[in-house]
């Protein structure tokens, strides 16, 4: 039985680098735009996490 190595496939790296690309121009103005609806009080404001302790937010429920 002969195996097919799909990454060598030139068609697949083609597609799949344009689908890197399409994804890329879909999102590309993503980090532009500001906070909006319930992000005010969800992230803006919430306390815990003006100081982020990755252990303690794991750790302890009340951060969220």
């Amino acid at each position: 039985m002969e195996k097919h190595n799909s990454l060598k496939n030139p068609i697949f790296i083609l597609l799949s680098l344009t689908l890197v690309a399409v994804i890329l121009f879909a999102y590309s103005n993503h980090f532009q735009n500001g906070f909006h609806f319930d992000d005010s009080h969800t992230i803006e404001d919430n306390k815990a996490i003006t100081e982020v302790n990755v252990v303690a937010f794991f750790k302890d429920v009340t951060t969220f």
